[in-house]
């Protein structure tokens, strides 16, 4: 039968407040990563994890993507139509 050893709240609470307190690796500036709060319904929600698992992607290369599609056709719409001769 193993032992095993709990540490005391105070040292645990010790670790968690130094983990999370911690200095980032990188200046602001150079951080690759944007977090951006979005706000997402609970059917939106679903759909999304749904997919994320159908195809594999994590759910924000989907939104990225999406996002990115999406002014792309936008682009598209306002560019100035050629007429034909």
């Amino acid at each position: 039968m193993t032992r095993t050893t709990r540490l005391p709240q105070n040292r645990i609470d010790k670790w968690l407040n130094r983990c999370m307190a911690r200095k980032p690796y990188k200046p602001a500036h150079q951080v690759r990563a944007k977090m951006i709060p979005i706000r997402v319904s609970e059917e939106d929600s679903q759909w999304l994890a749904s997919a994320s698992e159908r195809f594999g992607i994590p759910i924000s290369t989907l939104m990225r993507e999406g996002a990115r599609l999406y002014v792309r056709q936008l682009e598209r719409k306002s560019e100035p139509r050629k007429e034909k001769k």
